[in-house]
Parts: C-alpha cells; sequence; structure tokens
C-alpha cells in the first residue's frame, strides 16, 4: 500500500522490470510509483517488451522517463480523475501505423500535452524510426502532398491531419464536418489543433512506394492519459457520429466501453480501412468500414465510391474486442444510442498484445451468440459485400436490438443488406450485422439487394459458424435456392432496382399439380437480359429442350439442340420479339420447369 520509489543512480544503465522477478504477458504491480532519475547518466525507467505495468494508485514522473519497450503497456487501475502527478518526466510509448504516403488511417494519443488537458499531434508525435529510441524527435511538418521517410526526421504532410467530430450522419447540407488541424496549404497549426483525449485523428504515411502493410514506427511522447474522459455526441436526424480512439497507453476493451455507453452510441463499432496506393484523388481510394458488435465482425468493404475501373478490394482486418494502442474508430448515435456523453474511463483498460487480439470468431458463448453466417454479395464488376448474421440463446430478438444489430456504412449503388423491423412496421435500415434470437427452421429474414449495374449479382455463403442446418435464399417468386454449398446468382438490367429476398432454412413448396420436381427451381433459373435467354444451370443438369410461349398461349421459339442447353450458362438470342411477357418451358431429367420473364 506504499510507494515504490525509482530513484538516481550513477549508471549509464537503464532499470529493467524484467530483473524484478516479472513474468512475460502477467502484471507488474506497484500501488504507488515515483520516478525521480536526476543524475545526468540516467535516462529513465525502461519496461520490457510484452510487460504489463500495473499501477493501482499514483503515478508520479518528477523526472526521467518512464519507456515502455516494443508492446509494453501501462495500466492504472483507480477510478475518477486522473492521478498521475508530472514534473519534467514523461512517458514514452511506440506504435507502428501505415507507412504509404497515399493511405488514410485514423489515430489517437495515448499521452496528452504537458501542463494541458488536451494533445497536439505536433507536440506529441514523434520520429520512431529508431524503437524504443529515449529522446526521439520530432516529425518535420511540409505542407505538399506526400510525407517523405528517406529524411532525419522523417517528414509528414500537413494536408492529410484532420479531426471529425459530432457531426450529423446525413447532413442537410454539404458544408464538410472534417476540419484540418492545419491551415490548408501550410505547416501552421489551425484552431482545431487540440484534441481532448479520446478524440480521433487522419493522417497518411510517408513513403509513396511502400506496400499496403508495410509499417512506419511512431513514438507518442507526453503525459500518459489516465482516469475518465469524456466527450460529446448529439442525436441530430438520422443520427451523428464521432472519430474517436483509444486514449490509453495500453488495449482497449470494447466490449466494456459499449456498455458503459450504453444508451448513448448505437452498440456497433466502425473502423476505417484504406488499401488503394496509387492516389490522392477522393474519388479513386480504395477502402471501407470494418463493423464491430455482440453479433461478431465484419471486415471492411470496398467504398461505393472507388472507381469501377481502378480495381476491387476488401479489408485484410476483421476487428476484435481489444483496440490497440493509438487506434482510432468510429461511433453513432441513433438506433438506441440517443446521444449525450461518451465515457472512457480506467475500468476499460486492459492489457492484451496485438497477437492475442483475437477475433470472435468460434466464440458462441460471448454475448449469448450461438451460431455465425457469413455471406458476400458480389456485384458485377467484383466488389464484395461482407454480412454476418448471428443467432442468440435470446440475448437477441428478430427486431431491432441494441449492440446485436449494425447500421451500414456508406451504402453503395450496387449492395446488399438486412432490413430489420425496428418498432414503426417499416424496415428501411440498412443493416451489415443482424443478431436474432433462437434458431427455428420456419424463420424467414429479409434481404435486400439494391442493384445499378447491369449483369451477374452473386451471393455466397463463405463460413458457417456452429451451423449445421440447411440454409436457402428466398427470391421474390417464392422459389428457394440452397446456399450451404451453391452461389447463388440473378441478372439485373441497367437502372436502379430493388430486389427483394429471404433468408429462409427449408426449401420451399412445391404445388402439387405442377407434376415438377422440387430441385429443378433450386438449381436452375432463367433471366431475360439485353435480348437474351439466359438459363443458368451451374450443376448441368441434363436440359432436352426449351420452349417459349406469349400469354396467348402459342410458341414463339423451341430449341432441342443439347449441345446448346447443356452448359452451365446457356445464352438464346431473343431480339426482335414483342414486348410483353412470355413463359419459358424447360424439359429436363428431373422434371418440366415453368419460368416467366419479361421483354422490356
Amino acid at each position: 500500500s506504499g510507494t515504490t520509489y525509482f530513484d538516481s543512480a550513477p549508471s549509464d544503465t537503464n532499470v529493467d522490470m524484467q530483473t524484478l522477478g516479472g513474468d512475460d504477458l502477467k502484471p507488474v504491480y506497484f500501488f504507488n510509483l515515483t520516478l525521480n532519475n536526476t543524475h545526468g547518466s540516467v535516462k529513465g525507467l525502461a519496461v520490457s517488451d510484452k510487460f504489463n505495468l500495473q499501477v493501482d494508485n499514483i503515478l508520479t514522473l518528477t523526472s526521467g522517463n518512464l519507456r515502455l519497450m516494443g508492446e509494453a503497456q501501462l495500466i492504472q487501475t483507480h477510478t475518477g480523475t486522473s492521478t498521475v502527478v508530472t514534473g519534467s518526466g514523461h512517458l514514452l510509448k511506440d506504435q507502428d501505423a501505415v507507412k504509404n504516403a497515399y493511405q488514410f488511417q485514423d489515430k489517437s494519443s495515448p499521452v496528452h500535452t504537458g501542463g494541458a488537458t488536451t494533445y497536439k499531434v505536433t507536440t506529441v508525435l514523434k520520429d520512431g524510426s529508431t524503437p524504443n529510441a529515449w529522446a526521439p524527435s520530432s516529425v518535420g511538418w511540409v505542407s505538399g502532398l506526400n510525407g517523405n521517410d528517406s529524411s532525419s526526421p522523417i517528414d509528414l504532410s500537413t494536408r492529410w491531419f484532420y479531426r471529425y467530430e459530432n457531426a450529423e450522419i446525413e447532413p442537410s447540407s454539404n458544408s464538410s464536418s472534417w476540419l484540418s488541424l492545419f491551415n490548408i496549404g501550410t505547416t501552421t497549426e489551425s484552431t482545431n489543433a487540440a484534441l481532448k483525449p479520446g478524440e480521433g485523428f487522419t493522417m497518411k504515411g510517408t513513403n509513396l512506394t511502400a506496400g499496403r502493410h508495410d509499417p512506419q514506427n511512431y513514438t507518442f511522447e507526453g503525459i500518459p492519459n489516465d482516469g475518465d474522459y469524456t466527450l460529446t455526441i448529439g442525436n441530430t436526424g438520422s443520427g451523428n457520429e464521432y472519430l474517436v480512439g483509444n486514449p490509453y497507453p495500453c488495449a482497449l476493451d470494447l466490449s466494456k466501453f459499449v456498455s458503459d455507453n450504453s444508451g448513448i452510441i448505437d452498440g456497433t463499432i466502425y473502423f476505417y480501412e484504406h488499401w488503394s496506393t496509387d492516389t490522392h484523388f477522393w474519388r479513386y481510394y480504395g477502402g471501407g468500414y470494418a463493423s464491430w458488435n455482440a453479433s461478431g465482425a465484419n471486415p471492411a468493404t470496398q467504398s461505393s465510391t472507388y472507381d469501377l475501373y481502378t480495381g476491387s478490394d476488401s479489408g485484410s482486418v476483421t476487428p476484435n474486442q481489444f483496440v490497440s494502442v493509438g487506434q482510432g474508430f468510429y461511433v453513432r448515435t441513433g438506433n438506441g444510442g440517443s446521444g449525450g456523453t461518451i465515457t472512457f474511463n480506467n475500468s476499460q483498460r486492459v492489457f492484451k498484445l496485438e497477437s492475442q487480439s483475437t477475433e470472435m470468431r468460434n466464440d458462441h458463448n460471448r454475448y449469448g451468440v450461438t451460431a455465425r453466417i457469413r455471406m458476400d454479395y458480389i456485384s458485377p464488376n467484383g466488389r464484395a459485400r461482407h454480412l454476418l448474421f448471428a443467432f442468440t440463446d435470446g440475448s437477441a430478438t428478430d427486431g431491432f436490438d441494441y449492440l446485436y444489430d449494425g447500421r451500414m456504412f456508406e451504402p453503395g449503388d450496387d449492395d446488399m443488406y438486412f432490413v430489420i423491423d425496428e418498432g414503426n412496421g417499416i424496415p428501411t435500415t440498412p443493416y451489415v450485422i443482424e443478431g436474432v434470437g433462437p434458431y427455428y427452421e420456419d424463420s424467414q429474414y429479409p434481404i435486400v439487394a439494391k442493384t445499378a449495374q447491369p449483369g451477374k449479382h452473386t451471393i455466397v455463403v463463405t463460413e458457417l459458424e456452429n451451423f449445421d442446418h440447411d440454409l436457402f435464399i428466398m427470391d421474390e417468386n417464392g422459389r428457394t435456392h440452397a446456399l450451404n454449398h451453391n452461389e447463388y446468382e440473378f441478372i439485373t438490367r441497367a437502372g436502379e432496382d430493388i430486389k427483394n429476398f429471404k433468408l429462409v432454412f427449408k426449401p420451399a413448396t412445391i404445388t402439387p399439380d405442377l407434376g415438377l420436381e422440387e430441385n429443378l427451381y433450386n438449381d436452375v433459373d432463367t433471366y431475360f437480359y439485353e435480348d437474351e435467354i439466359i438459363v443458368f444451370n451451374p450443376k448441368t443438369i441434363p436440359v432436352s429442350g426449351l420452349k417459349v410461349y406469349n400469354t396467348l398461349g402459342q410458341l414463339v421459339y423451341e430449341t432441342q439442340e443439347k449441345s446448346l442447353l447443356n452448359s452451365p450458362e446457356v445464352h438464346i438470342p431473343f431480339a426482335g420479339y414483342a414486348f410483353g411477357a412470355y413463359i419459358i418451358k424447360l424439359y429436363t431429367d428431373i422434371g418440366t420447369g415453368t419460368y416467366k420473364f419479361l421483354n422490356n
């Protein structure tokens, strides 16, 4: 219950926690800890890589620095406001960021500026090119578009440092909610430069040719953030959003953070991942928002603004319960989050190495989740939307549930999402994560496909977690298509269209007097697209003939060419026929299928 002192010694060595008997990955505890290094040759106190330094009460930095080496972390466990007592001593903590000079990334600071309750990136962000250094240099600042890692210290461009504070999700005006930390085109700080602990900021890296995952090390230096911090978020229109971040020199437990802010934010956390590496032009950015809540997590999906011809990609990181040091993320109001005071506190602090921050896969007992279905919608240009559907033990319901249902961030022109009854009988909000009650075979869950591009759209199940039941997609005609081991494809013409599907768990019942085999409708489908009849037959079920009738019952086309008909995808020209409805009869070895299409 007393104080442990690390005082000066006439030695040019650093005191290492490992010599005190601390065990790797286990905490070294102190009640009060005072660092007072006044001897000129003593730099400070070093905490070894991967060690958890825990101070339960007061941390005093009279002189000399407290250096967290590698992935070492500092946790303080008291409640209330900060108990850090400062003199001239600072905390030093390294953290990687993306090196590529084109890629946006969201960050936050684990320290604040001495003598203030805020922080400025120009003060706390240092060049970490030499990891674990005791006296890191301040970074250089340039007003041009690109940073530079070949200089010493490294240069960062002021053009890409922004904050995003309490902004309306769908503003009625075009005024930007992104506030630059510098006066544009200069290295002079703007009036928005001071950030509160818990507020995040954007930045870009230092190397134009670096890869998507190449790291750049930075050092944060300042007074360690500790205790309670608050931010205010509103709830205007469809809600507000805020770029926040982990404010502590240790990991942040999102489960506890969301619980502490229940009713303030909407219960889903979002992380931006930017993966295009060759442009500063916004219209060509490749990036999107990963999401996490109690139902599970989704990787980021390509932004709808990403130009079609520049290719497609998807996020490489699936979020998990623990946010690393210096990581920024987004919270929202609306959908159960009424706005108010966002709170960070010491009970949310946890020691987790980045390699230990496992995904929430196969963790079926957390939050009552019993099974998960992961599925992708793939647009004609290859853009994938990741969707997550979770069954629970009753912790969630089939309606809207705070913490279990996650809204879509930036719906695309071609996209797919869940729609949920939010209590008003009009389920229109797009969701990428849906958590429901227990599994029942008769349950049906709406899914909407919003399309604009002509061509083939695909729905595919990518992973089933603890789920061994049949799974089908039901189309607008009430036909079911097996998804467990098959992709489902549908064709659209140019122009905006909305298709309403359902996720179901048993095949549709076929009227007995049709004399059709049920599996035919699960495995074979037909469409009309750009003056062609298209028959999808991925299993190549033997087809002996095809006939087309108009609504008067007149035969207008037929073929029995097996070489034409027995392919996974058959294209039959149908130009020159009158506009109107037609009926297709498809004769196969497992029955005769009847399909309708509209030539318009």
